[in-house]
């Protein structure tokens, strides 16, 4: 099981820098071989990363976000308790509260995390050692 961002579900829609990798985290997830998981604030962070790129309709965006919904990832709803230990971990690292939170995830799960966001992990890897950059993703 692992706990992705944003950053790796735009890259099933987008082709970008490590899109082959990411869209091999989502066939593992399908064959049920790495399950994905993450804060339920995955879907509108999503859904605004397709909005700002303006390569799609609003009708394309609405089934890009239907087959999101599709891949039955596990959601996790921000509980008070997640969200107190996403506050400690934006205060400490100087991020912001939505990395913090798929970082408090990872953690209250005890999951390793998967992220594209380059600046994000420069911040928080050198001491959350769950922390991993989907470039260097390797099978774990």
């Amino acid at each position: 099981m692992l706990v992705i961002d944003a950053s790796v579900c735009v890259k099933w829609f987008i082709e970008e820098e490590n899109s082959k990798i990411a869209l091999s985290l989502k066939r593992s997830h399908l064959l049920e071989t790495n399950i994905l998981i993450a804060p339920d604030l995955l879907i509108p962070e999503t859904t605004s990363a397709l909005f700002k790129s303006n390569l799609f309709s609003l009708a394309e965006i609405k089934n890009c976000i239907r087959q999101l919904y599709e891949l039955d990832i596990n959601l996790v709803s921000i509980s008070s308790h997640l969200i107190m230990l996403a506050i400690e971990f934006a205060s400490t690292k100087s991020i912001s509260i939505y990395d913090a939170i798929y970082l408090a995830t990872a953690k209250e799960l005890g999951l390793h995390f998967i992220t594209a966001d380059k600046k994000l992990h420069t911040r928080v890897h050198h001491d959350l050692h769950f922390v991993n950059l989907l470039s260097e993703f390797t099978a774990l």
